[in-house]
């Protein structure tokens, strides 16, 4: 039996049901709790040897594989996997074992047939042994989600006081400085200023693989400025939270701290990173902080956002490149002296023009938004400088980059013209988001199991 178990999960789950057989059916009362997890921590870390032989030898004396009911091999299978998850062996090879043992029962070995045959069919073995491993699993989390909810109103506050901070891309000092004070507090190693940003940072916490990353935003949009009513009422403010990311970076904080105190009370091995990401709407500060090789190490990045729903589906999340046009004029008298000025409007409108006659040559995936941040001043003053701020998306940065030469070509159109100068700033640019459908499948079973909310 034992030649089949091809790693230390696999061999740990034969010793553990033969254990839980013994003190299960035989009593073993001397045998304690703690000395089944010496035993299992033994058996995979090659200490306390005396123990690890007494324990067997115990075992031998009482009979190993000895034949049990089928309602006995259902128990010991559930005890051994206890024994395994209380001990940090992942319980896993007790399933990957099973599915040996029914690949052997197919073949012609009639010593398996017949050591089995007293045994429960396997396949109903490998059932039980998922369900028995899953709710285990569920008290992992019932565990994780208790520990966040009776933090619950100590995140609210964090959540209330970055909305009301309302700070704008690369301007969040006091909501990145907040979230860095909560992560602090629970051990987090800070680093702050990060990729020369001011406003970035990444909190860390453990040591060794697997490195997880979850991304925390914070900044608010420019002329949303709200009042936490549920009709529109400003602040008064210059920007205000419509994207919901005071919840968005408080949320991760919550996440990146229930997954720190898991890897603690667990002693196992694992680094959990919060990554602060300054400037999501519209400054891509992202992107300076992956140019900066901070994501190098990490094996996998979470991030979330906001919605009306709980849901981890593959949804679209565009490639776009954002640029500023700036039109150069003469500016004159509109009515003394017209003939003298040369409208920089006019090029920023001549602009617009051709981009919105563009539309109907592009794909049926592309967007394309723009606004007038600058038109002038007066009326009767010809302009001599207006700017407009331009948005590309599209689900492939190829096609990004195409519609992205299309309109600098208009651009350039429309100063020739007009009369006028231009020239262009790119502001930001990403691309698309690279789905990991089998972790999105994971989360929606996790969301599954918390529900929604209301």
């Amino acid at each position: 039996m034992i030649d089949l178990a091809e790693n230390e999960e696999e061999l740990a789950s034969v010793i553990s049901h033969e254990i839980a057989h013994v003190v299960s059916e035989h009593g073993m009362e001397n045998m304690t709790k703690q000395q089944i997890i010496g035993f299992a921590g033994a058996l995979i870390l090659g200490g306390r040897p005396t123990l690890t032989e007494e324990i067997i030898s115990s075992i031998i004396q009482r009979g190993v594989l000895t034949n049990f009911s089928r309602g006995a091999e259902l128990e010991a299978d559930r005890l051994g996997i206890e024994q395994m998850h209380a001990a940090g062996i992942n319980p896993i090879g007790f399933e990957s074992f099973l599915k040996k043992m029914r690949d052997q029962e197919k073949g012609e070995s009639s010593r398996f047939s017949n050591m089995l045959s007293t045994h429960p069919p396997t396949a109903l073995r490998i059932k039980k042994s998922f369900e028995t491993r899953t709710s285990l699993s569920q008290k992992k989390y019932d565990v994780i989600l208790k520990s966040i909810e009776t933090n619950g109103s100590e995140y609210k506050n964090v959540a209330n006081q970055i909305w009301s901070f309302a700070e704008m891309g690369y301007q969040e000092e006091k909501s990145s400085a907040l979230l860095q004070k909560t992560l602090f507090e629970e051990g987090f190693s800070v680093e702050t200023g990060v990729a020369n940003i001011p406003t970035a940072f990444v909190a860390s916490y453990g040591s060794g693989s697997p490195v997880i990353a979850i991304l925390g935003e914070y900044d608010a949009l420019p002329g949303l400025s709200q009042q936490a009513v549920p009709y529109k009422l400003s602040a008064n403010d210059k920007a205000g939270h419509a994207c919901g990311h005071h919840l968005f970076g408080t949320a991760s904080a919550a996440a990146a701290i229930a997954i720190k105190n898991y890897i603690k009370n667990q002693k196992i091995s694992g680094t959990i990173k919060y990554y602060g990401c300054p400037a999501e709407e519209g400054g891509s500060g992202k992107v300076y902080m992956v140019r900066e090789g901070l994501f190098s190490e990490v094996d996998v990045a979470l991030h979330w956002h906001a919605a009306d729903e709980n849901s981890a589906s593959a949804g679209k999340a565009l490639a776009n490149k954002t640029a500023k046009f700036r039109f150069y004029g003469v500016s004159s008298h509109a009515s003394g002296s017209p003939q003298n000025g040369r409208s920089a409007l006019d090029g920023v409108e001549a602009m617009n023009n051709m981009v919105n006659m563009l539309r109907e040559h592009t794909t049926e995936s592309t967007r394309i938004h723009y606004v007038i941040t600058r038109g002038g001043n007066a009326p009767n003053v010809v302009p001599d400088f207006a700017e407009v701020y331009y948005y590309a998306r599209h689900q492939k940065r190829d096609e990004v980059r195409n519609i992205f030469n299309r309109i600098v070509n208009a651009a350039k159109g429309a100063a020739i013209g007009t009369e006028t100068t231009m020239d262009y700033e790119v502001i930001s640019g990403v691309h698309e988001l690279l789905h990991i459908e089998s972790l999105q499948r994971r989360m929606h079973e996790n969301l599954e199991k918390i529900g929604g909310y209301s």
